[in-house]
């Protein structure tokens, strides 16, 4: 009973100093610290903290920031020790058992909002909302709703693989039902559509801005295909298709029924290639070579109509 009233009034008393309160009446209890906070780029400025196995929290986000130390409202910090088994150690966790079907529920939820007209520093928010709500002119202002930044200690760490985001399939099991909509991300326009949904800036990648690899884990297999879907102005879609088959070609296809058509452009001007199972026929957008993909050692192969005609004129036979 001591030590019980003992810990009792040492909680009472560090709440009081950081001018914390607890309410316990119904129907929430609630845990409060509040202070007015003090916000220079002196000190750390850490109010509700929580060190684990002799972490210094200040010095392990200078060791990446440098000298520019934070305003915290809460503060995690955690030194793993060699010594540990422990299977695995979180700085921060949040975990929602949701039986709702009508409430929704998350992990963790941060929000960050700027106010001011043309901010020095970007708006970031992780994994859920980050908004700028700021005087107009809003000119040279930055939102990041979720910034990773990885990378190795030093030029010559021996690290194999390097992820600044791995998404990988749950532990559930299971394989994605036949017919689900399933991406591994997913943008979707909202109340605006983005002027670019993905975009790697410059130097971003000293190789493949987009690498896709086989579909299969088994040989042999194909590639992971690029595909586009357009619309004519009654609303049917095509598929346009890129990819490598398991032979090394690269392919260029068109789902659904044929002809298949290929413009290539500049700035002014365009022509076409268009695959036919048979002899070329129909008007001509562009200047166009056709291709009879049924053709054979005796009969035409390759057509040319002149853009806004029908005459396919044969200039290849074998």
């Amino acid at each position: 009973m001591r030590k019980f009233l003992s810990f009792y009034m040492l909680l009472c008393a560090s709440l009081a100093f950081g001018q914390g309160s607890i309410a316990t009446g119904n129907p929430v209890a609630t845990a409060n610290v509040k202070n007015v906070g003090v916000f220079t780029n002196t000190q750390a400025n850490e109010y509700l903290t929580s060190l684990i196995g002799g972490c210094d929290s200040s010095a392990t986000y200078g060791s990446q920031e440098g000298k520019n130390p934070p305003t915290d409202a809460i503060d995690g910090c955690m030194t793993i020790p060699s010594s540990s088994t422990a299977s695995s150690a979180f700085g921060v966790v949040g975990m929602v058992n949701n039986n709702s079907v009508v409430t929704g529920g998350a992990g963790a939820y941060f929000q960050a909002v700027g106010t001011v007209a043309n901010p020095t520093f970007p708006i970031t928010g992780a994994a859920a909302l980050s908004t700028m709500n700021c005087p107009l002119p809003c000119r040279g202002g930055k939102i990041e709703g979720f910034e990773i930044d990885v990378g190795p200690g030093n030029s010559n760490a021996a690290v194999g693989q390097i992820y600044g985001l791995l998404i990988a399939g749950g532990t559930g099991g299971g394989a994605v039902p036949t017919g689900a909509q399933a991406s591994a991300i997913n943008i979707n326009p909202h109340l605006w559509s983005w002027h670019n949904a993905i975009s790697a800036g410059r130097g971003a990648s000293d190789t493949f801005g987009l690498f896709l690899d086989g579909t299969s884990v088994s040989n042999p297999s194909a590639s992971q295909i690029v595909g586009f879907q357009s619309y004519n102005s009654g609303g049917t879609h095509f598929i346009q298709e890129l990819f490598g088959d398991s032979s090394g070609n690269f392919n260029i296809a068109r789902s659904g029924t044929k002809p298949q058509l290929v413009n290539i452009s500049n700035s002014s001007v365009s022509a076409s290639i268009e695959v036919f199972d048979g002899v070329p026929s129909g008007a001509c957008t562009n200047n166009t070579i056709g291709i009879n993909a049924a053709g054979s050692s005796t009969s035409t192969i390759l057509y040319i109509c002149v853009a806004g005609t029908s005459n396919w004129a044969a200039i290849s036979q074998r």
